[in-house]
Order: C-alpha cells, then structure tokens, then sequence
C-alpha cells in the first residue's frame, strides 16, 4: 500500500477493506532490485488499470521481460507489437471473474523458471528510448 492514510481512507470508505488488518499492509517502499526479483520469481502479476489511464504501465515491461505471465485490466496491451495471448491475458476491469479459467490454466502451464530480458524488449529500455528521441 503506497501509504498508511491511504489504507485508513480506504478501510472507512470502502467495505472490501474493512476486513483487512493494518498488520496484514505493507507500506515499506521496495528497491528496484527488489521489485525486479518479485516478478522475475513469479507465476503472474496482476495490473490494474486507473481510471483514465491510458497507455501501459513500466510494470507491464517489468513483468514481461521477467517472463512471468501479465494479467491486466489494460486492454491497449493488444495493439502492441509485442502482444503474446500465452503471456498476457486481458481481463475485464468490472468482471475479473469472467477470466478466472483461462487465467488458471495459463499460470499452471507457464514455465516458472527466471528468464532474461528478450531482445524484444530491448527497444523499450529508457535509455535506447532516450537515444532515438534526441536522433
């Protein structure tokens, strides 16, 4: 959780929260280096869009480069030349539930062991994005 005013805020506004202890929260800030180890030892990530969001996430670029399997609100995903329907699965925003089958059988059938960066993705790192903006 990004901050403890914000789970308080959430807990007394809305009723999902309400069960969840302030024990059960983190709000300790991660390190790159951690968070790049969560996704590169994990089955799936799941990314929720905001409302008005538009575009993706680095979290997007994260996970997949880590090899894990991206579940996502984002339905922009899929006009991307990168988009993979066995590595990345769409879910609605307001029926998460109408996915929960395929979502399953994707993450038991995915090969778990940690992976290197594709060279696919290399064009999206930051610094190969900087050098083709100033080109």
């Amino acid at each position: 959780m990004p901050a403890k005013w914000w789970f308080l805020l959430q807990k007394f506004s809305k009723k999902e929260y309400k069960k969840i202890k302030r024990s059960e929260v983190s709000f300790d800030k991660l390190s790159r280096q951690q968070v790049a180890n969560i996704f590169r030892l994990s089955k799936s990530v799941l990314d929720i869009q905001r409302f008005g969001q538009a575009g993706l996430t680095m979290r997007t670029f994260e996970v997949l480069a880590a090899g894990a399997i991206l579940v996502t609100t984002n339905a922009y995903i899929k006009t991307t030349d990168f988009y993979d329907a066995d590595k990345i699965i769409v879910i609605d925003n307001k029926d998460f539930s109408s996915g929960i089958a395929e979502i399953q059988s994707k993450i038991q059938n995915v090969d778990y062991q940690p992976k290197a960066i594709e060279k696919s993705f290399e064009q999206y790192f930051v610094t190969n994005w900087v050098k083709e903006f100033f080109e």
